[in-house]
Order: structure tokens, then sequence, then C-alpha cells
């Protein structure tokens, strides 16, 4: 057989070059298929955070350290993670298998969200724990199964408001003014709407301080150590057991002093300025409709009536000894 080249000169067909030649650095003449020991000009393979020349004469790998990826058992991270679609997060297995948790970012722009989740049947509870080297040292609830919030020490925010409450953010407690005890300056301030109900065990409502007006209602004695001083209007519906005494100014009347109750210190009742009665519309000083007990001294500067009636108390009666009423 006969070929013939461009210029139409006959040559010979052969079976093997005359002079071998390297393809890749593997030696061929034409008598077989050779496979190169190289893909040729090497390139640079990058996966991950490494980048590896390869030119296909050796085995190359990248460890997940090189890739910058976990394994199945965990692994640590140097820098941040960025996850950056919308309720994007971090989900795993809580319970048995079907109960889940996540750490999402959410929300839309200048609205956005970070929320703690569990989800299976709405009772898992989310908690913030603390640990040393022997083991758990204390547990805030953020969330228990019934989705009450327990701490296990102080708990600080310049503000409590009662939500849900009648009067909204009006019942609420923060801190006050100034470092003093007066009408202007304070260190706490209890603010509520319209007043505040102390209850007992079993939700009976016992005090009532009314934050309108200012009026204090109690269904029980009203007890003082340091005494009882009233400047301006005082009205006592009830009982009152002051042991040190009670100065009780121009405007007050006592409305049920019976035998059982006790003024035990020294006791001043004054009349500073006019008071109208509304039993008799005249102006008094001390208006009662029961019995008032005394275990030491009543005495009266000006005079003391019985039934309208002046009477006048002297020691001692002319000519005899003994006590002298004069009506």
């Amino acid at each position: 057989m006969f070929l013939k080249d461009k210029n139409n000169f006959a040559v010979g067909s052969a079976d093997k070059l005359i002079t071998a030649r390297t393809i890749n650095g593997t030696s061929f003449n034409g008598t077989a298929n050779i496979t190169t020991a190289n893909w040729g000009t090497a390139r640079t393979l990058t996966i991950g955070k490494t980048g590896k020349s390869v030119n296909g004469s050796g085995n190359v790998s990248w460890s997940l350290s090189e890739i910058g990826a976990f394994s199945s058992g965990g692994g640590d991270v140097g820098g941040n993670i960025h996850l950056t679609p919308n309720n994007a997060g971090i989900t795993g297995v809580c319970g048995g298998g079907t109960d889940r948790w996540s750490i999402i970012g959410g929300g839309a722009d200048d609205n956005g969200y970070l929320e703690i989740n569990t989800k299976d049947n709405g009772n898992e509870p989310i908690y913030a724990r603390q640990y040393d080297a022997n083991g758990l040292v204390r547990t805030a609830s953020i969330l228990d199964g019934q989705g009450n919030s327990g701490f296990p020490g102080m708990v600080r925010a310049p503000r409590f408001a009662i939500s849900g409450s009648l009067g909204g953010d009006n019942n609420s407690i923060y801190q006050g003014s100034g470092d003093a005890a007066d009408w202007n300056k304070h260190n706490l301030v209890i603010r509520s709407h319209w007043g505040i109900g102390f209850h007992d065990y079993s939700d009976a409502c016992r005090i009532v301080f009314d934050t309108r007006n200012g009026n204090i209602n109690t269904r029980g004695l009203l007890y003082s150590e340091g005494g009882i001083s009233c400047t301006a209007w005082g009205h006592f519906n009830g009982s009152i057991s002051v042991d040190g005494g009670a100065t009780i100014g121009s405007h007050t009347y006592i409305n049920a002093m019976s035998v059982s109750d006790k003024i035990t210190g020294e006791t001043k009742f004054s009349k500073d300025g006019a008071w109208y009665d509304p039993w008799s519309g005249v102006g008094c000083a001390i208006k009662t409709h029961g019995h008032i007990a005394a275990t030491g001294i009543v005495r009266a500067t000006d005079r003391m009536e019985i039934n309208g009636c002046a009477i006048s108390i002297q020691s001692s009666a002319p000519s005899c000894g003994g006590v002298w009423i004069q009506i």
C-alpha cells in the first residue's frame, strides 16, 4: 500500500515512527496506545479555602480543615459564621428525635428579631444555665413548660410594666427622681392607673391603696409604733391601735372607737381649724358614735360636753374631798 503526500510523491506506510516522541512525559513511537504520565501544564485547583497544583501525575486530596468544613462529629470554628438568608439559623434535635430546637434570625429591614425556640408539643422549656468544673451551678428558666420565667438571682430593669392590665403601661414599677422620701423625690415609684389591691392567699382583697385620691382602706386594724399624725382631713371609720401616741389634727373625726380599741400613748386631739360635722352641722374636734377607752389621762383644755351640755371637772369639791363635776 502506498500513500501519496501533498506533492503526489509516493511514500511507504509504517507501523512505527522512526524517531519516538514524548507526549506529556510519556514516550510515543506509534506502535501502541499510551497513557500520559500527566495532563500537561499544571493548574491550581482550589476547594474551600485551600488551593493545590494538579497535573494528573499523582493523587491530590483535601482535608476537612483545608476545606473549612465540619466532620459529622463536629469541630472548631476560628471565625464568624455568617448566614445571609432571612430566617436562617441553626437547628438541632432534642428529646427522642422528634423534638427540635432552633436559633434563627428573621424579620424585615429595621424590624428584625432573633428567636430561640423549641418545637414539638409546645411545652418544651428553654433554659439558660451556668456550669463549673463540678457541674450545674444555677439555672434561669426563660420559659418553662407552662410559659413561666424564673431567675436564680436579682432581676434588673429600668422599668417593669404589668402587661394586660387595665391602664396598660400606667401600671408599672420604676426608679424615682432622687434620694429622698417626700412628695417630690423618692427612690422607687410604684405607679398605678387607679389603685393597688393587696390580696391574701385566698385571693381576697384586704388592703386597698387608692392612688387617685391617696386613700388607704384596710379590713383590719391600723397599727403604728411611732404614732399617727393627721395634719389634714383624717377619717377613722374602723379601729385604731397606736402604741406611740397619735396627733390628730384639725379636720379629723373618729367614727367607731369601741372599748376594745386602744390608744396607749399620749394622744392629742386639737381643733386648729374649722371642721364641719356632718351629724350636727357644727364644728368640733372629736366626734364618735361609740365609746372612748383610755388607759391614761383624758384632758380637755377647753371644756367637755355631754349631750350638748357643757361640764367642768375639778379635782376637789368645795369643803369636801373627791371629784366635783359641775354642769
